[in-house]
């Protein structure tokens, strides 16, 4: 079962447009011409649509991240004498794991 909290999905929905408002910036300061007339953040910057556009994205990544449990990202250190390895786990939907050795 999967538990969303309102307000954590409140608070990635205003970082995502946060995002937004940074990319915008940095291609209007840094960006050529071409890019600033063919770049999504700055074509739409006045519509009040793209914004909640953004703020629904932000929810929708919560919501994707609580339910492929990649919040549950976890490394253990196992050593044997001096030879230690790190062993990462990414538990998906409890039926695989990715591990990942290093």
């Amino acid at each position: 079962m999967i538990k969303i909290s309102l307000t954590e999905s409140f608070i990635i929905g205003i970082i995502t447009i946060i995002c937004g408002l940074i990319i915008q910036k940095i291609t209007d300061l840094f960006g050529n011409d071409i890019i600033k007339e063919e770049n999504v953040f700055n074509k739409y910057k006045n519509y009040n649509m793209f914004y909640l556009f953004l703020f629904i994205i932000g929810i929708l990544i919560h919501i994707f991240i609580q339910y492929a449990e990649f919040n549950e990202w976890y490394c253990e250190k196992k050593c044997i004498n001096d030879a230690c390895e790190i062993l990462c786990h990414l538990p998906i939907n409890s039926i695989t794991k990715l591990i990942i050795t290093k």
